[in-house]
């Protein structure tokens, strides 16, 4: 099931760029605040890190195609890459540098039982990559990254995940992510609106 259209009430002034998604986000949900947190992710992916996106989790969204997992599988300079995204806006965390200008280190869920395994481990990822992408017998796992998408700096980091999903190192500075979240929250406007737009034409409206 969709969540419901992220944007602004019917009465609110009309507003673009930063001033929407801020609008967005203060009544936003959990869920809502999460699946443009993978969305702004989506689109750095493309037009930052120069990467090429091959499936996205649902995050409660209509989608064409497979749904997997993981929140997003792509590749950047030819090399397939499982990425998943941590969004903060709410948390305590939400806003916090570390003294050599990081964002704080994202955590990742614990395992549930020793055949799941911890969200980011190698375990964990190739349980889900096939349902994507076929990799043939002599799969030998590949890298995980996390991004951390911060609500409060506007600030994106990617982090390089060890096999066991214990260990985050930072991979590069931080990005700013305003343009980026501006173009998620389009996107998701567009994903939710499409069903409705498509059953008006039908009905000759």
């Amino acid at each position: 099931m969709a969540c419901p259209v992220m944007g602004e009430p019917d009465d609110a002034p009309s507003a673009v760029g930063d001033d929407r998604v801020a609008r967005a986000l203060a009544g936003a949900t959990t869920t809502q605040i999460g699946a443009l947190g993978e969305e702004t992710a989506a689109v750095l992916l493309e037009e930052v890190w120069d990467g090429i996106v091959v499936t996205m989790g649902d995050a409660r969204m209509p989608r064409e195609g497979a749904t997997q997992d993981l929140d997003l599988l792509g590749f950047i300079d030819g090399e397939l890459i499982a990425f998943e995204v941590k969004t903060r806006y709410r948390s305590n965390r939400a806003g916090r540098l570390t003294r050599t200008g990081n964002l704080l280190r994202p955590r990742l869920n614990r395992a549930r039982s020793l055949e799941a395994g911890r969200q980011g481990s190698q375990s964990y990822v190739s349980q889900r990559v096939d349902a994507s992408v076929d990799t043939g017998e002599g799969y030998g796992g590949i890298d995980v990254r996390v991004i951390a998408v911060d609500f409060v700096a506007m600030l994106a980091q990617q982090f390089a995940v060890d096999d066991a999903g214990t260990r985050l190192t930072p991979l590069e500075e931080p990005v700013g992510c305003a343009d980026a979240a501006a173009a998620a929250l389009q996107r998701i406007v567009e994903h939710q609106l499409a069903p409705d737009v498509a059953i008006a034409e039908d009905s000759g409206a």
